[in-house]
């Protein structure tokens, strides 16, 4: 069914692999011009669109609503989320072993990618009026200007999809991970400098007009900073939490190794797909508002509008506001949910955890890591389970009551720790920093693996190295 689409992903645009081994100095600054190049478009207002306040959606997308990069990386991990399931339910045959099928399987990822970059702008654009600059609009008129925008942001959309591609090939890590850390990074820097020196609510407002009450007061508004820092002390420990089970080279008497598996087995993928399906069910919830679909004196989509209030992130606390204020509010209702928020945000955490099981086992089970697929490729290097025989059946056997397991628990934790995160006030969201922590110490690996730390003097004192 694939090769169908092979006429049109051979006319597509392609970055070229590298022809050579690309160095540490080349890696370092194609990395920096694509963050140089992100954060350009992330300041861009598209022609005719009004810039909106950050949110939730868009801190985890690498998104900003109005500008260039309004979708973010959604339309790219949709595209891979989709494919991968279709894959999973064996809907679509790919064997990635093969050069051609794996090649053709990308280039339809793309072509995906691509066409959900102008759905998602036009699911943006034609459900959220405030969107539209209506000066603007009142002489190019209304229709004009909203496909105008959806032009933009669509070719934005397409530009970061290039531009991971990229980095994936020429610099560290993945362009989708920098663009997430990127903007997560962008959201708590500027957090921190309004709780410090805002003009409401801020350390500096409180220090120019001291009372008996200044320092509690000081104490209570840094509290989203600490759970921000504290949040990144237990990520940065689950990262570091593994298991050892002990392997033999039967070609080499005597050689023996262990073979790691880190409780974070399938890293922060399925906070990062559970995202991007919430970013599916933001703008289903609002195409929906204020929507009529008779069907047997039914009103639909008022139905699923007011179900998926239930499952959408916690209004969050936003720098500047007060601390104490925002925690009285989460026993207001909100959303038009007839229940406490903080009574809602344990629905919606719920709800996280739910996705993140099954996305991070459906993750575990497609793309290589269970333990059938792993077990097969240490049989055939020559790996077994030391002490035992030298039968891949008994490896997958020993591999399934550590892999599965760890797979649920390692995801249950990424869920429950980026919905609580998000509801006590961390600044970036919990699931943002989630992301970035793991993004971070993956890259820090793929550089150690490289020698760029060591080779680089600034990066090896700022480690400790």
């Amino acid at each position: 069914m694939l090769k169908l689409l092979k006429p049109i992903i051979d006319v597509l645009p392609q970055v070229k692999p590298p022809a050579t081994a690309v160095g540490v100095n080349e890696r370092l600054f194609w990395t920096f011009a694509v963050l140089v190049l992100f954060f350009a478009m992330f300041s861009t207002t598209a022609v005719g669109a009004v810039v909106q306040s950050g949110d939730f959606i868009q801190t985890i997308t690498a998104s900003r609503l109005g500008s260039l990069v309004t979708v973010g990386i959604g339309p790219i991990v949709l595209a891979s989320l989709f494919l991968q399931l279709f894959v999973g339910a064996k809907i679509i045959n790919v064997d990635m072993n093969d050069p051609k099928q794996k090649e053709l399987f990308l280039g339809t990822q793309k072509i995906l990618a691509i066409v959900l970059s102008f759905v998602e702008a036009g699911l943006f654009v034609f459900s959220n009026s405030r969107l539209v600059d209506t000066a603007f609009s009142g002489s190019f008129g209304l229709l004009n200007t909203q496909l105008l925008i959806i032009f933009q942001i669509g070719i934005g959309s397409m530009i970061l999809l290039y531009l991971d591609e990229v980095t994936s090939r020429y610099g560290l890590g993945s362009g989708i991970g920098i663009f997430i850390a990127a903007g997560v990074a962008h959201a708590v820097v500027s957090g921190v400098f309004i709780i410090l020196f805002g003009a409401q609510n801020s350390v500096l407002a409180m220090l120019s007009s001291p009372t008996a009450q200044t320092l509690p007061e000081i104490i209570v508004a840094l509290l989203p900073i600490g759970v921000t820092v504290g949040v990144v002390i237990v990520v940065a420990y689950a990262e570091s939490i593994k298991i050892e089970i002990p392997l033999t080279f039967e070609r080499g008497r005597g050689m023996s190794m262990p073979f790691p598996i880190k409780f974070l087995y399938v890293s922060n993928l399925p906070v990062i797909l559970a995202s991007a399906f919430m970013v599916t069910i933001f703008q289903l919830w609002l195409g929906t508002n204020g929507a009529t679909i008779d069907i047997m004196g039914m009103n639909v989509a008022g139905i699923v509008h007011n179900t998926l209030s239930y499952v959408l992130p916690p209004q969050g606390y936003i720098p500047g506001q007060s601390y104490l204020s925002y925690l009285s509010n989460l026993s207001l209702p909100s959303n038009n949910v007839p229940l406490p928020e903080i009574r809602r945000a344990m629905v919606y955490i719920l709800f996280l955890v739910v996705l993140c099981v099954i996305f991070g086992y459906v993750w575990m089970d497609t793309s290589g890591m269970g333990a059938k697929s792993v077990s097969e490729k240490m049989h055939d290097v020559g790996w077994h389970i030391r002490g035992g025989r030298s039968d891949p059946r008994l490896m997958e056997h020993v591999l399934d009551k550590y892999i599965t397991t760890i797979t649920i628990l390692g995801s249950i934790f990424v869920g429950l720790l980026a919905g609580f995160a998000d509801l006590t006030g961390a600044l970036g969201t919990g699931t943002g920093i989630l992301l970035t922590v793991g993004i971070l110490f993956r890259m820090y690996e793929d550089m150690q693996r490289m020698g760029i730390v060591s080779s680089v003097p600034m990066l090896r004192n700022l480690v400790g190295e």
